[in-house]
């Protein structure tokens, strides 16, 4: 498959609430069951979903650009998000979407803070989630 196929990593756009926000970086997008297996009459082994016993997260980076966004209380602690979805776009056109139907604000971070150094401060948010979507 020749490389222009591909999706490129760094063309994305996050939607919340409907409202599209700008992220630099978006990580934790995984997902995975839990499951047993046990052995069914006749010899053979069946295998089966366990329920989910744990939250998985995503974390959301930002450059700061304004006092404004590093107050803002869409992304306090405890927040509860609903309908965040992050799109994947390949030639201005969505290409693959994963949607989450809600979250909470479990921790935020703010970069390193150096007099010395001329950086963007970058801030992270983590969101624990139930599940993710693809579609």
């Amino acid at each position: 498959m020749e490389s222009k196929n591909y999706l490129n990593n760094g063309v994305f756009s996050v939607t919340l609430y409907g409202m599209e926000l700008n992220f630099s970086k978006v990580s934790g997008l995984n997902q995975s069951v839990e499951y047993d297996s046990y052995p069914e009459g006749g010899g053979g082994i069946v295998i089966m979903p366990k329920p989910s016993s744990s939250a998985g997260t995503v974390t959301f980076e930002k450059g700061i650009t304004s006092p404004k966004w590093a107050a803002s209380a869409c992304f306090s602690l405890g927040v509860k998000l609903k309908d965040i979805t992050i799109t994947l776009i390949k030639n201005g056109i969505p290409a693959e979407r994963y949607s989450i139907d809600s979250g909470i604000v479990t921790a935020w971070e703010v970069g390193e803070l150096n007099a010395l150094g001329g950086g963007v401060l970058i801030k992270k948010f983590t969101v624990a989630h139930t599940g993710i979507r693809i579609s």
